[in-house]
């Protein structure tokens, strides 16, 4: 099993880059998603004015020169309105930015903008379905905010009220959300030849209690609170959080309260999928994804790039979540992580990559601009995580 298990899990070495930022030079672009390979942590702290009719000097009645200047007036709104329709239609920043940089690039993936709630810029087949990898988290934290809204749980509990027997029961769901629990990272373990007993033969139930059973019996690596360290672990408790304190399991919630309100009718999660659409997946046999509910609450979710753009769209309109929640979900904390979401690498701009080899994608959203952008691939070339940098680069300058 030892030997089964490392093989589907080193195609996961990767859910994407370090937090730190990615610069202009594209050789240095890539994913800003932490890598689940152990790394150093980081510590706390047209004026068009108005044509005016002349009027007509000595007309001897008033009312014909009122009807000649009326006429004179259609006459020129005419040629007007003519004019106008053979003028090329506006295009929008975010619009050109979008075109420039996908332009630069050959990128066999999908390209999807909007602004205003409205289609920009499209590239790619947007009928397919993807593995979205760590984009997930953004919707795990999200359900949690909204069971805080709703008096089901406080943020700043510790972990153990709600998961009894857990060695760091003490660490706060906010410290899970903002990725400073310090509780290792089962995923790292597993790469290195730890034994966490899951199978891809295992049901996604039996999987899950395998991950919560070894997660449980986990120290925390550093002082809860005091530094950075991108740990699925994290994710996969908020998970199980979810499923406890809403009596549902945390896949039914966020469908019912998050997908099937915003239409997202092709959005699901891999241990389930029985969504629309066609589902790009690798040929690998051991893709981690084979291995049901590994990925449970940090990882697991399938969408399209216009439901995604639907979900992007909710994070500036709080039709769903109050703003006081996404408020919270987009504060940089530990590191410049927010909850599920990744904040201050570029101005007025909020995102997370996804980053499970082969699979990588990207949302990225400017409330100010009212601008979403989700990019989806699955070749792993690395030209998501650059294109995504190009173009909120611009976007937030």
């Amino acid at each position: 099993m030892k030997k089964t298990v490392s093989a589907i899990l080193a195609c996961a070495l990767v859910l994407g880059a370090v937090l730190c930022g990615c610069g202009k030079d594209e050789s240095k672009a890539g994913s800003s998603t932490p890598s689940e390979v152990p790394y150093q942590v980081t510590t706390v702290n047209n004026d068009l004015g108005s044509a005016a009719v002349s009027e007509t000097a000595g007309a001897s009645d008033s009312g014909e020169t009122e009807a000649r200047g009326s006429e004179r007036e259609t006459e020129q709104g005419a040629e007007q309105t003519s004019a106008d329709s053979g003028k090329p239609e506006a295009v929008s920043d975010e619009q050109r930015i979008v075109s420039d940089c996908a332009g630069a690039r050959s990128f066999s993936g999908v390209v999807y903008a909007e602004k205003d709630g409205s289609e920009i810029y499209s590239g790619g087949d947007l009928n397919s379905v993807y593995h979205v990898a760590s984009v997930s988290k953004q919707f795990t934290a999200a359900a949690v905010m909204l069971l805080y809204e709703e008096g089901k749980l406080d943020i700043y509990s510790p972990v153990g009220n709600f998961i009894p027997g857990m060695t760091c029961g003490n660490v706060t769901i906010h410290q899970l959300l903002d990725m400073s629990s310090g509780i290792p990272d089962y995923l790292t373990e597993a790469i290195a030849g730890v034994d966490i007993g899951v199978s891809p033969q295992q049901s996604a139930d039996q999987n899950r209690e395998a991950v919560l059973k070894w997660i449980k019996a986990q120290n925390a690596m550093f002082s809860p609170g005091s530094e950075f360290y991108y740990c699925n672990s994290n994710y996969f408790l908020l998970a199980e959080i979810i499923t406890r304190v809403s009596g549902m399991p945390y896949e039914q919630f966020i469908t019912k309260r998050f997908l099937e309100p915003l239409n997202m009718t092709s959005t699901g999660f891999s241990a389930s999928w029985s969504g629309n659409g066609n589902v790009i997946s690798s040929e690998n046999s051991d893709d981690p994804f084979n291995c049901k509910g590994l990925c449970s609450g940090a990882a697991d979710m399938l969408s399209t790039a216009k439901d995604l753009a639907k979900w992007g769209r909710e994070l500036y309109e709080h039709k769903i979540l109050s703003g006081n929640s996404v408020s919270l979900m987009t504060t940089g904390y530990i590191g410049g992580y927010g909850y599920g979401l990744i904040v201050g690498d570029y101005t007025n701009v909020f995102y997370h990559d996804g980053n499970l080899p082969p699979y990588c994608s990207t949302l990225c959203v400017s409330p100010e601009r009212k601008f979403v952008l989700v990019l989806l691939d699955c070749s792993y070339d690395g030209t998501v995580f650059a294109l995504r940098d190009s173009i909120c680069g611009e976007i937030s300058g």
